[in-house]
């Protein structure tokens, strides 16, 4: 009974094991990562793209110069749109600093050190909401 019990606890250990191995994280299936996608060209992201959707969907010739077309389009818009949303960013930070140096003037230091807390506090918060919120969508 209890060799029974050894071995069918060794069993679910492995099978667990097994399946877990085989259900590999997103990040394992890209072909590339996001940070070798950003390098490329916009010509090369609409033909890497093109040629995907040409074997996944059977694209017919036609489809396909078509569908080049349109991905060609779509991410010469998406590097503006990145470039805007990257320089959108260098300014919210100036902006964030600036305002912090102008705050660190008016309070004292023991108000600073409270605004910090308060700060950290309301980040782990949103830390957590935001994990809690993550995970429940992928399930």
């Amino acid at each position: 009974m209890n060799t029974a019990r050894v071995f069918m606890m060794a069993m679910f250990v492995f099978l667990g094991g097994t399946i877990s191995f085989g259900q590999g994280g997103e990040k394992e299936k890209r072909e590339m990562s996001r940070e070798e996608f950003e390098k490329m060209t916009p010509e090369q992201k609409a033909t890497k793209k093109t040629k995907h959707m040409t074997e996944e969907l059977s694209l017919t010739p036609e489809q396909s110069e078509k569908m080049q077309a349109l991905n060609l389009e779509h991410a010469k818009k998406m590097e503006v749109l990145r470039a805007e949303k990257k320089a959108l960013r260098e300014k919210m930070k100036a902006e964030k600093e600036r305002m912090e140096k102008e705050m660190d003037a008016v309070l004292t230091p023991e108000q600073k050190e409270l605004h910090e807390e308060n700060v950290r506090k309301r980040k782990e918060k949103r830390k957590e909401h935001f994990k809690k919120k993550h995970c429940e969508e992928n399930k």
